[in-house]
């Protein structure tokens, strides 16, 4: 019987190698042009019956790089009777230019897909009705043993983040905001913060174009941040601020929820049924008063704490294991 073989683009990184390293499968990395190179040599030859195309983010690439690059591999993959996987993380993508272009080529790989994995059920209403049997729920894990593991320390960040920390004489900030998401509501957050100088807050978004105008507020645009991250996330008792607005699971709830941070989200789907059915946190929209939520997430802290870690170990990576298993198994 041989193994499930399963061609995906990008690196493995720690989401996934957390769930194939267990699973008897061989997971091969594959740039795309390379991809459809491999499938024209094969094209008069027969393929073995447990061969994939994983499909692990949609990315833009301009017009004439996306979309007749993706039906040309869906085409292909069709011809060689290669199953296909998409694991949708966001509704809308980060890198897209538009939402047109977005929807197109969801819904292009939505019907060409075999299996669709989500990482929450409620990604599922955002998805064609068409053949709603194909999709299987699945879900991240915990993330605390990444993080412990990052070393590489950005001496840039450290050095300028100890400062704001001794100029606003605090060991640890009241508010933590740790993503690279580029569609997100962070702008509400720097508005409060600016107006309630009470509040400290610590905003590490690379890349991100925005400023600050207040001392409380320490932003950290420049570059990536690993190291620091667990001495952040394990001191005191900050409240994390998550604002995606792409209709998305994000992987910083995980990242938090593994620490037992409690959670301020956007009152948007599935971030608000995650955090109202685990009662891990608050939501906010664009009129809640963020500083009543904050106040009454700092009079709970243990029991929010608490929930989060509950959370997390219903939530694990062994039960999103066999999720995939479900479809990368032997046959």
């Amino acid at each position: 019987m041989s193994k499930s073989i399963v061609f995906y683009e990008g690196e493995k990184d720690y989401k996934y190698s957390k769930i194939v390293d267990s699973l008897n499968i061989d997971y091969v990395p594959i740039k795309y042009s390379h991809f459809i190179k491999y499938l024209l040599k094969k094209i008069f030859k027969p393929l073995g019956k447990n061969i994939f195309f994983h499909v692990r983010y949609i990315k833009w690439r301009g017009y004439f790089f996306t979309i007749p690059i993706y039906i040309l591999i869906l085409t292909l993959c069709k011809l060689k009777k290669i199953k296909i996987t998409w694991t949708c993380h966001n509704i809308w993508e980060h890198q897209f230019q538009s939402r047109l272009q977005n929807l197109l080529i969801r819904h292009l790989i939505y019907f060409a897909s075999d299996h669709v994995i989500v990482m929450h059920s409620d990604l599922i209403h955002n998805l064609p009705l068409y053949k709603k049997e194909k999709i299987i729920v699945a879900n991240f894990g915990d993330f605390r043993e990444f993080f412990e593991s990052q070393n590489d320390i950005n001496k840039h960040f450290k050095e300028k983040y100890e400062k704001w920390l001794g100029y606003n004489n605090i060991n640890y900030p009241d508010i933590v905001y740790i993503s690279t998401a580029k569609i997100n509501k962070l702008q509400y957050l720097i508005t409060f913060l600016e107006k309630r100088t009470i509040l400290n807050g610590l905003i590490i978004a690379p890349k991100i174009n925005i400023t600050v105008k207040t001392r409380n507020i320490f932003l950290y645009t420049d570059d990536m941040v690993k190291g620091e991250i667990k001495t952040i996330l394990k001191k005191g008792d900050p409240v994390a601020y998550i604002s995606h607005n792409n209709i998305s699971v994000p992987t910083s709830i995980y990242m938090y929820a593994s620490y037992g941070i409690p959670i301020l989200g956007y009152n948007i789907k599935p971030i608000s049924s995650i955090i109202n059915e685990y009662k891990i946190g608050l939501l906010f929209d664009g009129k809640t008063d963020l500083g009543e939520k904050i106040k009454i997430i700092k009079e709970n802290y243990k029991y929010y704490r608490e929930n989060a870690l509950k959370f997390i170990n219903l939530n694990n990576w062994e039960k999103s294991i066999l999720a995939h298993k479900k479809i990368w198994k032997e046959n």
